[in-house]
């Protein structure tokens, strides 16, 4: 194995034995308001991912999407917990949607020059097809690291280590769409 393999196999990312699956690739175009929609050829794993902040309502699984033109990517894809009653097929559009809308909003909050920048991952719902019931996944790029939540909508706020930023953008955000989205 090459360093890269080695890496990506101490990242859990291993898909031997894995056959290849055909996903509907659903992502939020802002600018004319609908989801724009191709095929992508993917590897899921399918045990759920272990991280050190397990979410309340989504589970994780590690997934490889590949590409013609850049090889293979690895993202984390989003399932809704079983027991989460309001998780429609609809919220994960809403959700991605939402996750967009917030990366331009950062992009408008950038242009400020504050002294630290705000950015969003970039999102898109998969769709397997393939599979009983067509499951839906939100996906994103799999970063490398720790995580640290500062804030939730539910009223969460770190403060422990209590940060600025996330709360002058969340203040931003809410300012520049008239407290609405």
């Amino acid at each position: 194995h090459d360093g890269g393999e080695f890496h990506q196999a101490k990242l859990g990312f291993n898909f031997e034995g894995l056959d290849q699956e055909e996903a509907v690739r659903h992502k939020f175009d802002a600018k004319s308001g609908t989801f724009v929609i191709d095929k992508v050829k993917c590897l899921m794993q399918k045990e759920t991912m272990v991280t050190e902040l397990p979410g309340a309502t989504r589970v994780l699984y590690r997934c490889k999407i590949i590409s013609r033109l850049r090889g293979a990517d690895f993202y984390v894809a989003k399932a809704y917990r079983e027991n989460v009653e309001d998780a429609t097929r609809e919220i994960y559009f809403i959700d991605c949607k939402m996750q967009i809308l917030a990366k331009n909003i950062a992009e408008e909050y950038n242009k400020l020059k504050p002294p630290h920048r705000i950015d969003f991952l970039e999102c898109f719902i998969l769709e397997f097809q393939g599979r009983d019931g067509s499951p839906l996944f939100a996906a994103e790029k799999f970063v490398e690291g720790s995580y640290e939540k500062h804030s939730s909508n539910n009223g969460f706020v770190e403060e422990s280590r209590y940060r600025m930023t996330p709360h002058a953008f969340s203040h931003f955000s809410y300012v520049i769409c008239n407290g609405k989205r």
